[in-house]
């Protein structure tokens, strides 16, 4: 069952006993225009959530570049155990 944006982010940063930032205004849409509201609810199997070391982006993008598949970086995880969701 695919979980909407801040569930999934919140709990895999749970899990690490960390927080994480989400900056809504970087995610990938299938449409444009969408609200805050319909990126952080919107449900899609489509979509993955990996966290990465720091430095390993470009190496990630490169490998989703070569399936031809949408990658971006949406956030950070953070020490202070808080979560925040910007737009």
């Amino acid at each position: 069952m695919p979980l909407d944006l801040p569930s999934s982010s919140i709990e895999m940063a749970s899990k690490g006993n960390l927080g994480i930032e989400l900056h809504l205004n970087k995610v990938p849409c299938r449409e444009e225009k969408m609200t805050p509201y319909e990126i952080m609810l919107s449900e899609s199997q489509e979509r993955m959530l990996i966290v990465l070391e720091n430095g390993k982006e470009n190496l990630a993008k490169k490998i989703f570049d070569k399936w031809n598949l949408d990658f971006a970086v949406i956030g950070k995880t953070t020490d202070s155990q808080k979560n925040r969701i910007i737009f």
